[in-house]
């Protein structure tokens, strides 16, 4: 699986970068990324986390995957077989690898 750069730059966003910080990425339907994370919730590479309205308002929160840690990890290389491939199931749990393969 080869990642669309902007997919890759939300999934590093949301892990704070090189430091790996956190695990969030915040935004609200009509926004300009909204449509790029529900991409990335299809792929099962970001979950939609539950929030308060009356804290956060309209705005929903999300959070990369061990799926998408482990194939942000690889440095965005091609996957022939798939995005389990040389490795990848030992980096996810079992769910992970069972929704990934569901999509493929």
């Amino acid at each position: 699986m080869k990642l669309k750069q902007r997919y890759r730059e939300i999934l590093d966003h949301s892990l704070g970068g090189a430091k790996r910080y956190r695990n969030y990425f915040a935004t609200g339907e009509g926004s300009k990324d909204w449509d790029d994370i529900q991409a990335l919730v299809h792929m099962g590479l970001m979950e939609k986390q539950r929030t308060d309205p009356q804290i956060y308002g309209d705005l929903t929160f999300f959070s990369v995957t061990a799926a998408g840690v482990a194939l942000l990890d690889d440095n965005g290389e091609d996957y022939p077989d798939g995005p389990w491939a040389d490795g990848w199931e030992q980096r996810c749990g079992e769910d992970e690898v069972e929704r990934a393969r569901r999509l493929v």
